[in-house]
């Protein structure tokens, strides 16, 4: 599915490393393959605000945010960028006041430090309330998929009687 909804787009490249891991695929292990892979590229890690506020629960936490370049923190709906003065990986506390201008709008971005200095950009973007429970649930509902999943996906999903 995937491949379906990328395969128009060149700047994308669909990587299968996580489906060719024997055991379980943690990302930490999936961000140390990619580094080895492309060695010379930036390397950044895309998390959701969610994801992130969830990371002290991940596998190897700490290390996994020692291996990208940088990383970007994406608003999602229903949590704060005021969220980020408890998390136990930044390097400084950053000012309640620029926190809550990203959760107003007034900002577009932050640029912040994790510990050990890689940078961490806290992201505004068009908060689409879009994730795979959400469309899993529609499908399941017989509700409508359509703007959330390209067309190709949708229709194999459809023909391969996914998520009933």
């Amino acid at each position: 599915m995937t491949e379906l909804a990328i395969k128009d787009n060149p700047f994308f490249e669909l990587s299968a490393l996580e489906c060719q891991s024997p055991g379980p695929s943690y990302t930490v292990e999936t961000l140390r393959r990619m580094r080895d892979l492309y060695r010379g590229d930036t390397l950044c890690l895309l998390l959701g605000l969610d994801a992130f506020l969830e990371l002290p629960h991940w596998h190897r936490p700490r290390q996994l945010l020692a291996l990208p370049d940088e990383v970007a923190v994406l608003a999602r709906p229903g949590y704060s960028f005021l969220s980020l003065l408890e998390s136990p990986f930044l390097e400084s506390t950053p000012s309640r006041d620029a926190l809550w201008g990203l959760q107003e709008g007034r900002l577009r971005r932050l640029e912040l430090s994790l510990k050990g200095g890689r940078p961490l950009v806290a992201l505004v973007i068009t908060a689409l309330d879009i994730s795979a429970t959400r469309i899993r649930a529609l499908i399941r509902q017989h509700g409508s998929t359509r703007y959330l999943l390209p067309p190709e996906v949708q229709s194999y999903i459809i023909s391969n009687k996914l998520y009933l």
